[in-house]
């Protein structure tokens, strides 16, 4: 996997296509829960560290110099516009390489909720009641669509956990890559969306790209306020969402708006590290906090002052 996708340029034998068995892709703690690494960063320092070939600390798990120090072993974060065609096959029941771990190849697509418990748990942690689902393709927005709907349901059913606790006042919804246009057309097209408050789309998939896949959505058609943060690694503004592309979309936004791109970011991390902000975004939004909203109103705001985020905008 490394071969081809970092050196098959100077490769002496031409490089045409990668077919990849059970190996994994990324180096990433919450992925690896058959080793239970997500449960024990000291466990999953040192075995990433063996296999990095050198000591990893603890302190520097999911920072940006944790990328860096995984980088030369990581297949995904050498993938380009030019990479080769790739087959990779993992099995069902494979205890030694976690599919979790390949995830990152497909960049959100194919990606269901199940595969990230630690964000959910994180966002209820905080007093959201957060619901995900198992669709692949998310970019018509019905499945989170049907999500609420269910949700809804549960809202009226007096034998359901749920029974008169959803506030349907305030719901919010949250995507990545893929998901991000799902977010834009849940907002805007399926029967449920004028009941969405407010909305935060992480690296989501550009009006460019999207078009090619056929992928349609008008994002000039939300009105509720939109959070959008995306990165600036190589994948990201070159096959995902160039960050003029963003501006143009951004400048489509008729509501309260946000912009920023985390400083280094790959497309694949920003679902995680713009979590403080989403969840700061939603805190706000949804629940009135007026502590969370220091993060984004005002001339001295805190995203303004954060130097691991860059292109900051907003109009308020």
């Amino acid at each position: 996997m490394l071969y081809a996708y970092r050196d098959a340029d100077e490769s002496p034998i031409p490089v045409t296509m990668l077919f990849e068995a059970v190996g994994p892709s990324s180096f990433y703690a919450e992925d690896w829960t058959t080793y239970g690494l997500d449960q024990n960063a000291e466990a999953a320092a040192y075995l990433f560290g063996v296999m990095a070939g050198t000591e990893i600390n603890v302190d520097v798990l999911g920072t940006d110099e944790y990328e860096e120090i995984i980088k030369p072993i990581s297949g995904y974060m050498w993938v380009t516009d030019n990479s080769v065609p790739t087959v990779c096959a993992y099995g069902v029941y494979d205890k030694v390489c976690p599919f979790g771990s390949v995830k990152w190849m497909v960049n959100g697509t194919g990606v269901p909720a199940s595969k990230y418990p630690a964000l959910l748990e994180h966002f209820a942690s905080w007093g959201f009641i957060v619901i995900g689902n198992e669709q692949e393709f998310s970019w018509q927005g019905d499945g989170a669509d049907a999500s609420l709907d269910y949700l809804l349901h549960e809202n009226e059913n007096t034998s359901s956990v749920f029974y008169g606790k959803i506030d349907t006042e305030n719901i919010g919804i949250v995507g990545h890559s893929q998901g991000g246009v799902g977010v834009f057309n849940a907002t805007t097209t399926e029967s449920h969306a004028d009941l969405y408050k407010a909305a935060a789309a992480l690296s989501p998939t550009s009006e460019t790209v999207a078009g090619n896949l056929n992928w349609s959505y008008d994002i000039s058609a939300v009105s509720i306020p939109m959070l959008m943060i995306t990165g600036t690694a190589e994948f990201e503004v070159n096959s995902v969402i160039p960050y003029e592309e963003l501006c143009t979309m951004y400048a489509k936004l008729s509501g309260d708006k946000v912009m920023a791109r985390r400083t280094g970011a790959a497309h694949e991390r920003t679902l995680y590290k713009a979590t403080g902000y989403v969840t700061a975004w939603f805190m706000w939004q949804l629940l009135g906090d007026k502590e969370a909203a220091k993060a984004f109103v005002g001339e001295d705001a805190e995203i303004l002052n954060n130097e691991l985020y860059q292109d900051v905008d907003k109009n308020f």
